[in-house]
């Protein structure tokens, strides 16, 4: 039986569901990158960013409609953001290379469900390209959204927002191993 994405006539599946990553790994992928950002994106115009980073080419049918990237997380860790996942500084600071801060979005072509398909995709790779890049465990995402963009991405997804009185900027957390982080935080309460 066919599913919901497929069209009738054809068998073709949606746009949406031919939406692929294509991890950058050469210079020529990253001057696409670049080239993309600089065109697509409205606030930030390079996909240069301080520390280490992993970058993602969302591509259909040969073409990039988005771009998506995560790096080093932010730190120190911005306020609400220890409350919200129930851990101290400290742990924070002891576990860093398991957050990864979603400091690249960047979407160009209207299609309904693009972004939050290209979450999903990010989220399902990332855990194992950290992995294999950092060699730890990938366990909570976070980002920084700026006005006047409101994060509706992030909610279709399922992110969860951290209130933070006053901020200028919308906090953004996705928990990737709820498990562990029951631990961490059991470990908070117990000190």
């Amino acid at each position: 039986m066919k599913g919901a994405e497929e069209k009738a006539a054809g068998g073709e599946s949606s746009p949406i569901e031919r939406v692929r990553l294509k991890l950058v790994k050469t210079e020529e992928e990253r001057a696409l990158l670049d080239r993309f950002v600089r065109e697509h994106h409205s606030y930030a115009r390079s996909y240069k960013s301080a520390g280490e980073g992993i970058d993602w080419l969302a591509m259909l049918d040969g073409e990039v409609v988005a771009v998506v990237g995560i790096g080093d997380p932010i730190h120190p860790a911005p306020q609400g953001l220890l409350e919200h996942l129930g851990i101290t500084k400290a742990q924070y600071g002891k576990n860093l290379m398991h957050f990864a801060y979603h400091w690249r979005f960047c979407v160009a072509r209207r299609i309904p469900n693009l972004g939050s398909r290209v979450l999903r995709l990010m989220r399902q790779a990332a855990p194992g390209e950290w992995r294999r890049r950092y060699g730890k465990e990938l366990k909570v995402l976070m980002t920084l959204v700026i006005a006047p963009k409101g994060g509706e991405v992030y909610r279709a997804d399922n992110w969860e927002e951290v209130r933070r009185p006053g901020a200028k900027k919308l906090l953004f957390v996705y928990v990737l191993d709820r498990q562990w982080l029951r631990r961490l935080a059991g470990e908070a309460k117990a000190r």
